[in-house]
């Protein structure tokens, strides 16, 4: 049977929760425990939190950046919809002022070949 280790790589030894909720249950403790020379244990329990600590506010800043970009995203979405709808607008007058110059064109022609037709009669 593999014997369950600390933390502190010691074998963990079995206790009994003396007083609270869980009186009388058992449950793996380190052999170390409660004594106060656990400079380095403590240490390398704080450094673990610090390091806890760092990325939960790491990763609000990222949700913060993601939060910012999907509103901009969605800022351009409708900036890029409302620039298509004037392209197609666009369009259309183009090809509107385009019929009305071979109108125009077309009008030109009859109205010169008139001319003639009268001029030459």
């Amino acid at each position: 049977m593999q014997k369950i280790r600390c933390d502190c790589d010691r074998e963990a030894l079995i206790k009994t929760v003396r007083n609270g909720p869980n009186m009388g249950m058992k449950f793996y403790g380190c052999p170390l425990w409660p004594h106060t020379d656990l400079e380095e244990q403590q240490m390398k329990l704080l450094e673990k939190d610090t390091i806890i600590l760092e990325m939960e506010v790491e990763q609000k800043i990222r949700d913060e950046k993601i939060k910012k970009l999907q509103l901009k995203k969605g800022n351009l979405e409708e900036e890029l919809k409302d620039m298509k709808n004037e392209v197609f607008q666009m369009k259309s007058e183009i090809m509107n002022c385009s019929r009305n110059a071979k109108n125009l064109f077309m009008a030109l022609f009859i109205s010169w070949l008139l001319f003639v037709v009268v001029y030459l009669s």
